[in-house]
């Protein structure tokens, strides 16, 4: 802070007024000089760019050479809805986007399921680490190209490769998912996350009450992980501390397949609310029906 003033990148932010010294770049909204639409509880403004997006990638760091999870956010900071993939973001919104293979319903991609583990199920998100950028139009534009072609899973094209393949479309700064035996794995991505300056472990991010897919090429609502009241945009704590004792700390294989006997790798934090398992060995989960719970 200088001169009474803070530098957001595009342009310096006073605070004593609440409005920025110079307009807005890119002439969102009716006053170019105003912070955040005059709400900065709701919205956030960290470039000095008003009317873009977030995006955050989260990545498991203790899944060892076959576990873990890794997904991105993207956080909707303009007063319009947009569309990633083909859910709908409203305005101030944020949805969680991740690959799994051990779902009944599918195996591909699932909207919100990381969002509404953390408010619904006690899944922890503490032991992940993440890294965030600004996006735009063009960027959010190459993301849904992405997706549109990536809403599958296997043991190689899984959630890391996923997560890190809608990074690397939107940013010149690259992550790799491999791990030293060439294999696309949390732990690997991990490790890339944690080479970037301004890395976070157990960033929070928004909870939410629905999680849907597309099938057929729409948006369709889970029948596995019923819809609560209506989707929340409050942050959650990625601490669990609401786990429940009864929910399986332990957390299927999900990246390469499992050359070992008897059953695939679990988390070693046994005993305690994990994240979301994302499949294992490119078979479904050994449980078996609709999970309404953490499998």
């Amino acid at each position: 802070m200088s001169n009474g003033t803070y530098y957001l990148r595009a342009r310096n932010y006073r605070p004593a007024i609440g409005r920025f010294t110079s307009e807005d770049p890119i002439k969102d909204g009716l006053n170019y000089y105003t912070y955040c639409y005059n709400n900065p509880i709701l919205w956030h403004d960290p470039s000095g760019l008003a009317g873009e997006y977030t995006l955050t990638i989260f990545s498991d760091t203790t899944g060892g050479s076959i576990g873990g999870h890794a997904f991105v956010v993207i956080v909707n900071n303009t007063k319009s809805d947009i569309t990633v993939g083909t859910y709908t973001l409203g305005a101030g919104q944020s949805v969680s986007l991740g690959t799994f293979g051990n779902k009944n319903e599918r195996f591909g991609l699932f909207y919100n399921l990381e969002a509404y583990g953390s408010q619904n199920l006690g899944w922890s998100y503490e032991n992940y680490v993440s890294v965030q950028m600004d996006i735009g139009d063009a960027e959010l534009g190459k993301i849904n190209t992405f997706i549109g072609k990536n809403d599958s899973w296997s043991a190689y094209n899984n959630c890391s490769y996923f997560s890190a393949g809608v990074w690397n479309v939107a940013s010149d700064t690259k992550l790799s998912p491999l791990n030293s035996a060439s294999w696309n794995t949390p732990t690997g991505l991990s490790k890339s996350i944690m080479q970037q300056e301004g890395y976070v472990t157990g960033r929070s991010f928004a909870g939410a009450n629905e999680v849907g897919f597309t099938k057929n090429g729409a948006y369709t609502v889970s029948k596995i992980y019923p819809s609560i009241g209506s989707s929340s945009s409050s942050y959650t704590s990625s601490g669990g501390s609401s786990a429940s004792s009864g929910s399986s700390g332990s957390m299927n294989s999900e990246s390469i397949p499992n050359t070992s006997s008897g059953s695939s790798g679990s988390s070693s934090g046994s005993g305690s609310s994990s994240g979301p398992s994302s499949g294992g060995s490119g078979y479904r989960s050994s449980s078996s029906g609709p999970q309404l719970v953490q499998p």
